[in-house]
């Protein structure tokens, strides 16, 4: 308000900013907001790592401050160890001097802030390598990934899986993918396509005859729901092996190897 910006103004020209926030602390007290209340919302497992590295006392205090359910979800997330003590702690809380919660506090808001700096300034390495091999010509792509194969293997692996999208199945040359489909059972192409709709579904059954189209439609309807686990299996098996067929030059992928078409 005007006239809390006002006074404080004047108090921080007198007394320095320090002193003239903890005056205006005690003339007005809801000033700085109700404690921790920059944490109402705030996602359990951040506020876990927040108070992690803290002595008993304070994590009982942080929670304490907390509403039941966001503290019950935070403490759930202790070891057996952390919970038993923070819970003793948190049993015999019974008055809080007030300007041990305003430190406690104040030192929490600047953890905050610095962990909210330090996840918006992450970078997932792996992804902006993947969306820079994208952008250049198979040739170099390649030549990039053999030689991180070498150095790295389960490295090489995550970023050709991450190059290789459902864009480029729908891309894909349809022979090849027509070849690869007939040595797959009715059952792997319906478990291939469940979940999955749009362009990848179309392509995939353009590329089987009507009749089996039929067949694998009606396996679909009986086979579901599908698990997780199942669709991950097949769909990591089927990309797999248009994607290494690409790279050894036996399928082409539009838009991937610089043509539009096979030139024969």
């Amino acid at each position: 308000s005007g006239g809390v910006d006002t006074a404080r103004t004047i108090l921080e020209k007198a007394f320095g900013a320090e002193r003239a926030d903890e005056m205006l602390s005690k003339a007005v007290p809801d000033i700085r907001g109700k404690p921790f209340e920059y944490l109402e919302g705030t996602d359990p497992d951040k506020i876990h790592r927040l108070i992690a590295d803290e002595l008993p006392a304070v994590k009982a205090l942080v929670l304490s401050q907390l509403k039941p359910v966001q503290a019950a979800n935070v403490l759930a997330r202790f070891t057996q160890e952390e919970k038993k003590d923070t819970i003793l702690r948190l049993a015999k809380l019974k008055s809080i001097n007030p300007e041990v919660l305003r430190r406690v506090d104040d030192a929490m808001r600047e953890k905050v802030l610095s962990l909210n700096t330090s996840e918006a300034d992450s970078i997932d390495g792996r992804s902006a390598l993947a969306e820079i091999l994208k952008r250049m010509d198979s040739g170099n792509e390649q030549a990039i990934l053999n030689g991180i194969d070498s150095d790295d293997p389960e490295l090489g692996r995550d970023l050709r899986e991450r190059l290789f999208t459902i864009d480029d199945i729908v891309r894909a040359d349809d022979r090849f993918l027509q070849e690869t489909l007939r040595n797959m059972s009715e059952r792997d192409i319906a478990v291939l396509l469940a979940g999955k709709n749009g362009d990848f579904r179309e392509k995939i059954l353009q590329n089987v005859s009507r009749t089996r189209k039929t067949l694998v439609l009606d396996e679909e309807n009986l086979i579901q729901p599908v698990s997780r686990q199942d669709s991950m299996r097949v769909t990591g098996a089927f990309f797999s092996t248009v994607r290494r067929a690409w790279e050894n030059g036996e399928c082409f992928i539009s838009g991937r190897d610089g043509e539009d078409l096979w030139v024969h």
